[in-house]
Order: structure tokens, then sequence, then C-alpha cells
């Protein structure tokens, strides 16, 4: 009987060792995108609501269906109405997205939503059916951002998120609310959260609507209002159903947690981790360089140095009118007649005429040049010590050229920094009178009724906690 029961567990090991290592792969697989998203995304700073975030998804993990494997929880400092799962429990939220919380459930409507897309395998599935290779390029066809966080690889004028398509997001909406009920949470906040993500889209329509602008929804795969989609309501009523007063909602922790937070554009924002931006209104371009670096400014040019003592000056200068050529424009500048290992800046045959970086010979060494055509000027790298600059020297300078474009309304810090406050309404005040101050510009008073839960229209009751913004 001792030696069956000894052949039976080695079938059952059999058995499982191949799933063991599919796990194991995908755990490896969210790992190493996660340290792609490093490279490129901020997280926001604030050590106390990433632990709430934390508990709550924890919690959420260990009663979903496959809760051995390690979750990490991360906030995106983004107004992004985004969330989004790696493979193998990393799970991220948008600051911008909690925004619109008013309950702890509604958050963990949105973490139980991404923990299904990884217990249901969805983002490795996806990865197969596009046959990517690369950690980036797998990033990429998971998240598509609208701002700057992420820039390196995100998808231009794309949904905020990349949708799974209705089966796979039905599905995790399916799990999630049986996550949520196993958990002590009102299944149904799925749906409320939903709905307040449609409403989001139709504000964000009606503001884009003169701009031109296309929206999209962090779901993404609604055409009606949620509340009217008879299949959700079904896979969200498959998860069963808490008695009256055990269902938690957690508004008053979620009020306390989420005071003080940052609300839309963050300073932060304008350049990716480990690095600082330089942005000009007047000449309508923009590059980044090491957090570190001292810029200066001497005459038309600026002078970027190094800890290590790198020195790289960009000089601005009036176009030749009779010159187009790039290569031709840098030996000209720096008097030269043979350029070293001389190619274009950006990719693309349609830009290749408008930037050169080249190597030029001196009598310290090869130096690091180029030229970037924009606007009505063109821009002067010039690599003033050390010369010759070693392999890692030279990648760091090829970097900086690289980075420089035209400058974007993204690419400057905000005005002000917003942040949420509560307020508790007084009788006989309303939204009108709340959004008197305008602080939130023409559509004041409609964002304060998305940031309640009262979008389009009706009043909460004297005594309500008012999400406000200052």
């Amino acid at each position: 009987m001792l030696g069956l029961n000894r052949f039976l567990l080695a079938c059952l090991l059999l058995f499982m060792a191949p799933c063991l290592l599919a796990e194991d792969k995908e755990v490896k697989m969210g790992r190493e995108a996660h340290e792609e998203l490093l490279k490129t995304t901020h997280f926001y700073d604030d050590p106390e609501l990433l632990e709430y975030v934390n508990s709550v998804g924890q919690k959420l993990a260990a009663n979903s269906d496959w809760p051995d494997i390690e979750y990490h929880f991360f906030i995106v400092d983004s107004p992004d109405i985004n969330a989004f799962a790696l493979p193998g429990g990393y799970i991220y939220i948008n600051r911008g997205l909690m925004s619109y919380m008013t309950s702890e459930a509604q958050l963990a409507s949105v973490l139980a939503h991404e923990i299904a897309h990884v217990t249901r395998h969805h983002a490795v599935s996806r990865r197969s059916q596009q046959r990517l290779g690369t950690a980036a390029a797998f990033v990429a066809s998971v998240i598509t951002w609208n701002s700057n966080v992420g820039e390196a690889i995100k998808l231009e004028n794309a949904a905020l998120v990349s949708g799974y398509g209705r089966e796979m997001e039905l599905e995790a909406d399916e799990y999630g609310a049986l996550y949520m009920y196993r958990s002590g949470y009102d299944p149904n906040a799925v749906i409320e959260m939903l709905s307040i993500l449609k409403d989001h889209e139709r504000l964000t329509a009606l503001k884009g609507r003169d701009a031109g602008r296309s929206t999209a929804t962090y779901h993404g795969v609604f055409s009606t209002h949620p509340k009217s989609d008879t299949r959700l309501q079904e896979v969200v009523a498959q998860a069963g159903q808490l008695p009256p007063g055990e269902a938690f909602q957690g508004r008053e922790i979620y009020r306390e947690k989420t005071k003080k937070m940052v609300y839309g554009e963050n300073i932060t924002q304008v350049a990716p981790p480990g690095h600082q931006r330089y942005a000009s209104k007047g000449l309508g371009v923009t590059f980044e360089y090491p957090s570190g670096w001292e810029r200066s400014t001497e005459g038309q040019s600026i002078i970027l140095k190094s800890p290590d003592d790198i020195q790289l000056e960009i000089s601005v200068a009036k176009p030749q009118p009779d010159v187009t050529d790039p290569e031709i424009l840098l030996k000209q500048r720096f008097q030269v007649e043979e350029l070293k290992d001389a190619e274009a800046v950006f990719e693309g045959k349609e830009r290749a005429d408008e930037a050169s970086k080249a190597l030029i010979v001196t009598e310290s060494g090869d130096k690091r040049v180029a030229v970037i055509k924009s606007g009505s000027y063109e821009y002067y790298f010039n690599t003033l010590q050390p010369v010759p600059l070693d392999e890692t020297q030279d990648q760091t300078i090829a970097r900086i050229i690289e980075s420089f474009r035209r400058a974007e309304a993204r690419d400057f810090p905000p005005d002000k920094v917003y942040t949420i406050y509560y307020h508790r309404l007084q009788p006989g005040e309303t939204f009108t009178d709340l959004a008197a101050n305008n602080i939130l510009g023409r559509y004041t008073e409609e964002e304060l009724r998305l940031l309640n839960g009262y979008y389009p229209s009706g009043e909460p009751q004297p005594g309500t906690w008012i999400k406000m913004v200052q």
C-alpha cells in the first residue's frame, strides 16, 4: 500500500511539474516587465496610501484562485484613468483612477479585476497570440498611456489601457467579483465602479468634442452603460450576495486614506525616473538629461555638466538657407572634412534628413557632435570634455541627443499641483455652489459631481462628505 501511495504521489508530481514550471515562467516574465516599467514610470510617493492599497490587494489575492505566488501592488503617479496587471502578480493602479473612487469596495473591485487577469493568465495568452519577444514589447502590449509616464513604451493616441476584449474582461469581472465576495466586499461594487468609468468617458467626450480627441475607458468593452448590461449583471451575480449589513463598503477609511492625495497633474510627470527635463516655450523644444547633472546658460548655448565632469554644449543657430544635408552642416560647423560613424539620429526615412550625429577627430581624440533641425533653428551638440569619451560616456551623450524633440504641453510642470480634501455639505449647499470658484475650469461642477458619484445630476443630502480639490 505504501508503494502504491508513493507511485500515485510521483504521478501527481509529474502531472503538476509542467504547471509549476509555467507558473515560475509567468512570475519571471512579470518581474522582467516590471523592471522595464521602473525605467520609465513614476510611482506615487505616499507610503501610507501604498500600504493601504497593498493591504486591500493582499486580502483579495489570498482569496483568489492563485494565492500561492507573491503579489505586488503599485500606485502609478499619473492622472490617467488606468489600471493593469503583469503576469505573476504585479498589479498597478493609477492615482488618477483612485481619485474617482468613494469607497474601499470600489478600490477592491479594480484590484480584484486585475488580480483576475493574473489568475486567468490573460496577459500570457495575449503575448503568445502576438508573439512578443522582449519584456519591453510585452509591456507595450499590455499598457498604453496618454501621458509621458512610460513614454518610451506608450502607443500614440490609443486607449488608456490595452483591452483584452469583451470575453476576457467579463471573465476578469466574474472572478474579480468572486474574490470580492470571498473577502467580504459587495460584488456589486464592480458595476458601481464601471458605471463611474462610463460616466468619466462621457464627461471626457464632452470636454474633447470640440478638440477632436478620441476617448476610451480603463475597462473599454461596454457600448452601453454598465448598469444596463445584462451579461455583466449575470457574471457579477454569480459571485453571490452577502447578507444585509455584512458587505464592507469602507467609505470612511477610504476618505481618510485619500485626503491630501494629489489630483490631476503632478510635478513628477515631466521627466522619466532618474532624469531632468529642459523644455523651452520660446523655442518649442525639449530634451532629457540625467538627474544630478547641472545646467547653465552661456549666451545662445546650454551647458550640461555631469558630477564626473562630462560637459555637453547645446547651441542654437539660425539655419543656412543653402544647406539642408545635416552631415554637411556638421562639417561646416566644426570645420572638418570628414565625419566618423555618421548616422541619422531618428529612425525612419521620413526624418533621416532632420538630424545626424557623428564623431569628429581632434588632437585629443574622437568627440561626439550632432545637429538637429527643428522649427526655425538648428541645434548643435558638442562634447566639450572629456575627449575622447569612453563608451559609457558616449552612450549617455547619445541618449541626451536622441531625447531631443518638439515640446508639448505635457513637458512643462503644472502651474499648480492640486490635492483632494473633504467638505461636509451644509444645508442648502449644492454642487453649483461648490463649483463657484471654477477651480477646475469650465467643467468644475461636472467634475465635482463625477468625483463624488453624482454625475450627471443629483444632489447629496446635507451632512454628506463631499470630495473637493484645492
